[in-house]
């Protein structure tokens, strides 16, 4: 059965205080720079990631595979409270950390085997708001626009990942930099 809304947009999720405390927390991971190799060459992804996951819980995307950081208290408290708000046991996130509106993420779906797909995808945004857009795998022309604001919710259902790609285009005059946090539950 075909997803016919890609996504449900909670703005204010979290509050300005755990807005800015969780903000702050995150610059202090250990942001990983990664590479690709593309036609033969070899290419800094636009942007900086960690994926942090309970143990032996690996993600694998992009032909490169990412053991898990451990969680750090106010993520693991993050993700109880998801758990408990969303009623599904996410084991993993993904964060990301735009420098600037240079930085971007191309269109693609979360649709990696080890992703439980049956279970929706929790992405909390974090710093400078962004355009983020969706687009129909079947009919690219049929599209969604939205504006990702900090402390604002993210959820794409189970089952959206198998009909729509999503994107974060570059903004360039975005000077700020944003942290985007996507947890998931794996296989």
């Amino acid at each position: 059965m075909k997803v016919s809304t890609p996504y449900h947009l909670i703005e204010g999720w979290l509050s300005p205080t755990e807005t800015q405390s969780l903000w702050l927390s995150t610059q202090a991971l250990p942001w990983q720079v990664e590479y690709i190799t593309m036609y033969g060459k070899k290419n800094r992804v636009p942007r900086k990631i960690i994926w942090i996951a309970d143990e032996n819980i690996h993600y694998r995307y992009s032909n490169q595979d990412h053991a898990p950081e451990p969680w750090p208290n106010i993520l693991s408290e993050l993700r109880s409270r998801l758990n408990k708000d969303i009623g599904y046991d996410f084991n993993g996130v993904l964060g990301n950390l735009y420098e600037d509106g240079h930085d971007y993420m191309g269109w693609h779906s979360d649709d990696e085997a080890s992703i439980n797909n049956e279970t929706p995808i929790a992405s909390i945004s974090l710093g400078a708001s962004r355009k983020f857009k969706f687009r129909s795998k079947l009919n690219h022309s049929e599209q969604h626009s939205l504006e990702l604001n900090t402390g604002s919710l993210l959820i794409m259902p189970a089952g959206s990942q198998e009909y729509w790609q999503h994107t974060l285009p570059k903004m360039l005059k975005v000077s700020q930099p944003r942290i985007n946090l996507t947890f998931r539950v794996m296989r």
